[in-house]
């Protein structure tokens, strides 16, 4: 059913707990798993800017901050992919840069992903008025299923 899982990797705990799921899809349908991490720029610079405008900025940075979050999103990456790639799942990997939600969208179209995958982060408040909501905007744009996956605290589960 799923060809190609489009899993967006953004290096968090809770993104650990997703990467379960993913492999648990991949291996029963035989998927091909994309792995993509995008490096943004923090929305406080950017908070009425564009998506064409956000995909400019990068000539705007300084080389070196484009490269340490290119490489550590490499490094993530890479160890994402190798645990994947030990159950014997078809993996690529993909590091971009602009705003989240719409380089997944975008990703996700060229790629012809039949599944996206993410996790929720529980902004509230003022953070959410401005920083909107990554999962909202990608389920209102993409046109394939999403999975989301949220947090699960850890103590929550031993309580069980």
């Amino acid at each position: 059913m799923f060809k190609k899982i489009l899993a967006y990797v953004d290096g968090s705990e809770v993104c650990e707990q997703m990467l379960d799921y993913v492999m648990e899809q991949a291996v029963h349908f035989g998927s091909k798993v994309i792995l993509l991490a995008v490096n943004s720029i923090p929305v406080t610079t950017l908070a009425y800017a564009s998506p064409d405008q956000f995909r400019m900025m990068p000539a705007l940075l300084p080389d070196k901050l484009i490269m340490d979050a290119n490489s550590k999103a490499q490094s993530t990456l890479r160890k994402t992919a190798i645990r994947l790639a030990e159950k014997g799942i078809d993996v690529e990997c993909a590091t971009e840069m602009g705003p989240v939600d719409a380089t997944i969208v975008r990703y996700a179209r060229e790629k012809k992903a039949d599944l996206i995958t993410m996790t929720a982060q529980a902004y509230k408040g003022w953070k959410r008025w401005l920083m909107g909501s990554v999962v909202d905007n990608v389920l209102r744009e993409c046109g394939v299923p999403v999975l989301v996956i949220s947090p699960v605290e850890s103590h929550a589960l031993s309580a069980a």
